[in-house]
């Protein structure tokens, strides 16, 4: 739905705050949906996706670092 919506208006609501905390879960399936979401949202929003950039970017980068057990 969101490759085939050409516009799509800033107007989210609370979309931005639930895609954030999907980001953040266990699930590892949940988080690359929501990433995917984010992805085709900003696509299809343009410049107009900058007002969501401080609700979304930690999410995104929580979600895309690498959290690898350390031993010493």
């Amino acid at each position: 739905i969101l490759n085939d919506a050409k516009f799509i208006t800033p107007q989210l609501g609370e979309l931005p705050t639930a895609m954030a905390a999907r980001m953040s879960d266990s699930n590892q399936n949940l988080i690359q949906q929501a990433l995917n979401i984010g992805q085709s949202l900003a696509v299809a929003m343009g410049p107009n996706c900058r007002q969501h950039i401080r609700i979304l970017l930690p999410g995104f980068l929580q979600a895309l670092s690498v959290n690898k057990v350390q031993h010493n």
